[in-house]
């Protein structure tokens, strides 16, 4: 039976593409890991001087203060928080406690009175004590009433939970792309064979020489096609299949280094 020719066009594009392809994942491979390594840029956000915070700390206390006295208890803990973030001033843990307690955020309340309580002037100490006294009780019916969640669902597995990295994910590209030159490189050589084969047919010995056909010529054509085909993708079906291994390697070395850093001496 008589093989089908490529003809010269066909197997320079044909090359070209398998050329083309382990190149661009090749190039996507070792760009990657660069990218994920370049440092932060610098954050250029002015941070707030100590004289700023604390003016902003008494302006969010002024404006907590006045929402307290219009009944806006969400609005005053969310000013009365931020200021007491900004400023750490112990005082504030009372206004806290007095809006938290209007929340009925019992335990919150508890906690904030608590941490007052050492340093409140002497005249309100019997007060605080004594509203620390009628907090508890509630604090605990309201721990109470909380529903207890549900048993949590298996965890999730190393594979669900960790997302694959963009070096394995390369890795396992140049994998596939090797698997494919290799293929393609054997079917080449399964082919140049076969017109070598039918070369020999069409050129019988004729005493000390071989004399060969107008169609050998072509046959012979074919064979160093399909040899050079086949040698193009036999290689560069290696050099990706070990770009490919390389990074995977890699990638698990440097995982393991990770988890023995985070491991306790």
């Amino acid at each position: 039976m008589r093989r089908q020719r490529i003809s010269r066009q066909q197997f320079v594009r044909l090359t070209r593409a398998m050329v083309s392809s382990a190149l661009l994942v090749a190039a996507f491979a070792l760009a990657r890991p660069v990218a994920a390594q370049a440092p932060p840029a610098a954050s250029t956000t002015k941070q707030p001087t100590s004289q700023a915070k604390d003016e902003l700390a008494r302006e969010l206390y002024q404006r907590g203060d006045d929402k307290y006295g219009r009944g806006d208890y969400r609005g005053a803990a969310r000013d009365f928080e931020r200021a007491y973030e900004l400023s750490g001033r112990p005082a504030l843990l009372y206004n806290l406690g007095n809006v938290y307690e209007k929340l009925t955020r019992y335990d919150d309340a508890l906690r904030s009175l608590r941490a007052y309580l050492p340093i409140a002037p002497d005249a309100r100490k019997v007060e605080v004590e004594a509203r620390i006294v009628k907090l508890e009780p509630l604090a605990a019916t309201q721990r109470a009433a909380v529903p207890v969640p549900a048993p949590a669902g298996p965890p999730p597995t190393a594979a669900e939970a960790t997302p694959l990295s963009g070096q394995t994910i390369a890795g396992i590209s140049l994998l596939a792309v090797g698997a494919l030159g290799m293929g393609v490189g054997a079917v080449f050589g399964g082919a140049a064979r076969g017109a070598r084969s039918d070369a020999q047919r069409l050129c019988p010995q004729v005493g000390a020489v071989r004399e060969c056909t107008d169609d050998a010529r072509g046959v012979l054509a074919d064979d160093e096609r399909y040899s050079l085909a086949a040698d193009i993708g036999l290689l560069a079906g290696g050099a990706a299949l070990a770009l490919g291994a390389g990074l995977l390697v890699a990638e698990l070395v440097g995982q393991d280094d990770a988890a023995a850093d985070g491991e306790p001496e």
